[in-house]
């Protein structure tokens, strides 16, 4: 712990001189908070506010362990403990993607793994739609392509 925040981990790893910016203190919300049992209750309320509680759907997995399955079941434990009642659907890479691709899911995993540090690339998945083919959630958002427009633009990353 230092100061009302808490240091966060880099995950992953680190590649041979690559400066990391010093750890920041994250601002405290529900999902931050240092108490489980209260982070969870919020959780519990701002669903059950949202007209959500109980919320049942199916996470669509990748049928690999490392590290999509093991994450899926972490995650369902998660949200069992919120109250939400979740199933996984685990499938092969193909029809996963195909999933992804067609939009035939309600929740599913994914990430950004490349082999080299690359901010433009790395935040592809997550642009509008109309930006980048990979954003599978099929959404589009404004603000977030100034930020990238301005982050192609910047000369040290």
């Amino acid at each position: 712990m230092e100061g009302d925040g808490f240091k966060l981990p880099v995950p992953g790893f680190v590649k041979p001189r690559y400066h990391l910016p010093p750890p920041v203190s994250p601002p405290r919300g529900a999902s931050l908070g240092v108490n489980s049992v209260d982070a969870r209750a919020e959780a519990r309320r701002l669903l059950k506010e949202a007209g959500a509680e109980g919320l049942s759907f199916e996470l669509v997995n990748r049928d690999v362990d490392q590290p999509y399955k093991y994450l899926g079941i972490w995650l369902i434990d998660q949200w069992s403990k919120i109250g939400l009642h979740v199933t996984q659907n685990v499938v092969p890479t193909g029809p996963w993607f195909a999933a992804l691709r067609g939009g035939d899911f309600s929740v599913s995993t994914g990430g950004s793994c490349h082999g080299i540090v690359n901010p433009v690339m790395d935040v592809q998945p997550w642009l509008p739609r109309s930006v980048s083919e990979s954003n599978y959630g099929y959404y589009e958002d404004p603000e977030e392509l100034d930020i990238y427009e301005k982050m192609l633009h910047e000369r040290i990353l």
